[in-house]
Parts: C-alpha cells; sequence; structure tokens
C-alpha cells in the first residue's frame, strides 16, 4: 500500500489520514467515502490534473478520468462545469475497493503535486 507520508498538502494529507484510520478500523465504505472527498479536493487543488492526457489505446485519455468506477463513479459532465462530482452507486464498499481508491489517490496526489 502506498504511503501518504510524502504527501505535501496539509489539507490532503489529514484526509488521506482519516482514510487510513477508517481503513485500520475496517470501515470501508467510510475510506471509499473520504477518498472521494480527497479526490475531488485534488481535482479543485491541482490544474495540472484536470488538463492532464495519459496514452490510451489510441487516443489520450484525460488523466482525471481514470478514477476507479467502483461504484464511487466520477461524474465526466462535471469537470467541465468547474465543479468535480463523485456519484455513490452503493451504500457499501469492500476492503479491495477501498484500497483500490486508496492507492489510485494516493499514487495520482505524489505525481501530481507541486
Amino acid at each position: 500500500m502506498p504511503e501518504f507520508d510524502a504527501v505535501k498538502d496539509a489539507d490532503l494529507k489529514a484526509l488521506f489520514q482519516k482514510a487510513h484510520e477508517e481503513l485500520q478500523s475496517g470501515d470501508s465504505t467510510a475510506a471509499v467515502h473520504t477518498l472521494s472527498e480527497t479526490y475531488l479536493t485534488l481535482i479543485e487543488k491541482t490544474s495540472e490534473l484536470v488538463s492532464a492526457e495519459t496514452p490510451g489505446v489510441g487516443t489520450p485519455v484525460r488523466t482525471v478520468t481514470l478514477w476507479p468506477q467502483l461504484g464511487a463513479n466520477l461524474v465526466a459532465g462535471s469537470l467541465n462545469s468547474g465543479k468535480p462530482q463523485i456519484d455513490f452507486k452503493r451504500d457499501e464498499f469492500s476492503m479491495s475497493e477501498a484500497f483500490t481508491y486508496y492507492e489510485f489517490t494516493v499514487d495520482t496526489t505524489l505525481k501530481f503535486q507541486g
């Protein structure tokens, strides 16, 4: 599991700490909600993330849209409105789903932090 210790932004680091504690206590659903909040905060604080592209099959893909779609889904149209949103399709999430969101969010934060 990637460590969030290298995250520089205090707000993001506090959210990662909360998610980490939720994972440690076994509350995977709360962790997914916290990580969703963390990702939305990262998007708001990091303009490069919104405009960055990742090589895709044939054409590049907006990096910001690579957020895992495991039931806490990024609403693609919300990015264009300037107010990104995550739509929760389920009430509960497994630990493996929570760890997927955790790893993705930590990795993305470390890649795009200033």
